[in-house]
């Protein structure tokens, strides 16, 4: 092609000018004769056109932005521009990105709508950095470890008999493998319990840790008869097991105040007060918090789920860093059914194999095909920047390319053409782990195509409050779990306690009495440390413990 208007070039310059100078007409005669040799020997020329036929989409925002305005809440969530659909909101949200990617930005610009509202929010909270920016008179805090901590244990959550069980998997999560048996077990110890307490009217945090962390097999016989748990007790050892687990996952609860309960999660939530609840922790309390925090997510996952329908109620739970939190038992469930009572889901991850580390991979992946609308930012991982890519969706393209050139004997031109349908992802794995910090990809629920977005910082706060206050465990004591001489070793009667229980049984044995001092000091300083202590230093001294009650018995 270009060769041909060389050549017409070359023509009209000689036509226009007769009388042009014989250098100028040599020049002319030239690109005349290299036109026409170009012309002969090349190819007239090719075109590629391209047909999206069907498949997913990856428009602007604006156009996306257009699309949405009007199905918009009166006071929008706006991600980059683009309003998110009144409708689409309870159908949950995913936030994936890596550190930096900008994902705090995206949840306080989600916050300070939800504040403008008037919608009720449950937050985690890494570092308290939300409780700083918006902490008002409505709002609660849990944290055992920070001075603002709301005056509540798990007991307040217990409304009747029927909570017993939910709560005690609330508590110690259903296991995997070799764990979920004897998983089982411990919240079968904790739900009778519980239900004993329960009938006993004695809802107290001091009477829920003392009956399953120190209470003696005496006492314990006397309060779960007629409870599934009353069979556990006929085999010290196996006993001795299940208490071991039940107080793993209880040992975080030994941290709060030993005071009465003025806050509960599911009041919080029935109220519907229009308030924030922020579970906050520091990176350093992250270990000890973890199951404490997926308790009071699944007390309010049960609770958003047992509210009568409602398709204008609005209560979020925004839980970013969504797999370093511990097991929420009942997240599927809220997932799947919470949006008839108007519960709203946004997870944020880094990354999709952490997700499958804690729930495992087919849970995992009905979690996320659940969150409807994802908001993607940077992802650094491949893997999850690969299944990012995939769920973004794929187009297919109908290509043509059509060729002109000489025919062989050069008497005229042929053109030929060839079709093809082409899949191809409209948004790559790499695009994904490459994108500029606060850009992203937005696919809303609804049948929107995707769109590319730019997050915009949210209108400056000043923070109201600090992130963390530490607590005064002076004036805010915990519980007192020092064992009496009858509540010893693990809270059964085993040896120590049956050593103990008359002088005559020591009558000889002063020394054992010393020994048996320090067992005790060494078991109390084990189990109040904040991940409940070693299991196997606990087992040594219980397996001192009952040597010494050995001896003490043949002699």
């Amino acid at each position: 092609m270009a060769a041909l208007l060389l050549l017409c070039a070359a023509l009209f310059l000689v036509w226009k000018s007769p009388s042009i100078t014989g250098t100028a007409v040599s020049f002319a005669m030239g690109m005349i004769f290299a036109g026409i040799i170009a012309f002969l020997l090349s190819d007239i020329g090719g075109d590629r056109t391209e047909e999206r036929e069907r498949g997913a989409r990856l428009v602007a925002s604006k156009q996306v932005a257009r699309m949405t305005k009007s199905h918009a809440h009166e006071v929008p969530i706006v991600f980059g521009g683009v309003a998110l659909p009144a409708s689409a909101e309870p159908y949950h949200l995913l936030l994936a990105g890596s550190t930096g990617s900008g994902k705090s930005v995206a949840i306080k610009g989600l916050l300070d709508t939800l504040r403008k509202r008037g919608d009720t929010a449950i937050i985690v909270d890494s570092g308290g950095e939300f409780a700083a920016r918006y902490f008002a008179e409505t709002d609660h805090l849990i944290n055992p470890y920070d001075a603002r901590c709301a005056a509540w244990n798990p007991m307040s959550e217990l409304r009747g008999e029927w909570d017993c069980d939910s709560l005690a998997r609330s508590i110690v999560p259903d296991g995997e493998g070799d764990s979920k048996e004897w998983n089982g077990y411990a919240q079968t110890f904790i739900s009778s319990v519980m239900r004993a307490l329960l009938k006993r009217n004695d809802l107290t945090l001091s009477a829920l840790l003392i009956a399953t962390q120190i209470e003696p097999l005496t006492g314990l016989k006397a309060l779960l008869v007629g409870t599934p748990a009353y069979a556990f007790l006929g085999s010290e050892q196996m006993f001795k097991s299940i208490r071991a687990i039940a107080a793993r996952y209880l040992s975080v609860y030994n941290q709060l105040a030993d005071e009465t309960s003025t806050f509960s999660i599911t009041d919080f939530i029935q109220k519907q007060t229009g308030g924030f609840l922020y579970l906050t922790y520091r990176e350093d309390q992250l270990d000890s918090l973890k199951n404490l925090i997926a308790f009071a997510l699944d007390v309010a996952s049960r609770t958003i789920l047992s509210l009568k329908p409602d398709s204008r109620r609005r209560i979020w739970l925004i839980i970013d860093e969504f797999a370093s939190v511990g097991k929420v038992q009942s997240i599927e469930a809220v997932a799947t059914k919470a949006r008839k009572a108007g519960g709203c889901l946004l997870i944020g991850l880094q990354s999709v194999s952490q997700l499958q580390a804690t729930y495992g991979e087919k849970p995992a992946q009905t979690i996320l095909s659940c969150l409807s609308s994802w908001l993607v930012l940077r992802c650094a991982d491949g893997e999850t920047a690969e299944y990012i890519s995939q769920y973004l969706g794929e187009e297919d393209v109908r290509q043509t390319f059509q060729n002109s050139s000489r025919n062989s004997g050069g008497s005229g031109t042929g053109i030929s053409s060839n079709t093809s349908v082409v899949t191809r992802r409209i948004v790559m794995a790499s695009q994904v782990q490459e994108l500029e910090t606060l850009h992203g990809y937005l696919r809303i629920t609804g049948g929107y195509p995707v769109c590319s977005i730019q997050l915009t910082f949210p209108d400056k706060r000043n923070d109201v409050t600090e992130p963390f206050v530490m607590r005064d465990f002076a004036r805010r004591p915990p519980v007192d779990l020092t064992p009496s001489d009858a509540q010893i070793t693990n809270g059964s009667e085993t040896t120590a306690s049956r050593a103990v229980e008359s002088q005559s049984a020591l009558s000889g044995h002063q020394d054992y009495v010393h020994q048996i001092d320090q067992l005790k000091k060494r078991y109390l300083e084990e189990i109040n440390k904040p991940n409940g202590g070693n299991s196997l230093v606990i087992d040594d001294i219980l397996a001192d413990l009952q040597q010494i009650e050995n001896t003490i018995k043949r002699g």
